[in-house]
């Protein structure tokens, strides 16, 4: 049952590539905020350090 009519309903999780769930808001700075496809610009320096962050199971002020 849902008791909040006239919401998005969620029953089995989103798709997160569906255009409705990547919007970006006008004026967003088009260095930071691109399209998934141009995997060149990302930032894969950092994928160490966030999975880390991620799954770690240390536990700290931090995180």
């Amino acid at each position: 049952a849902f008791t909040l009519p006239g919401l998005y309903r969620v029953v089995h999780g989103i798709d997160v590539f569906d255009p409705k769930f990547n919007i970006v808001s006008p004026g967003a700075d088009q260095t930071i905020y691109f399209p998934y496809t141009e995997t060149s610009r990302r930032l894969t320096s950092f994928y160490p350090e966030i999975e880390e962050l991620l799954y770690s199971t240390v536990e700290n002020e931090e995180h």
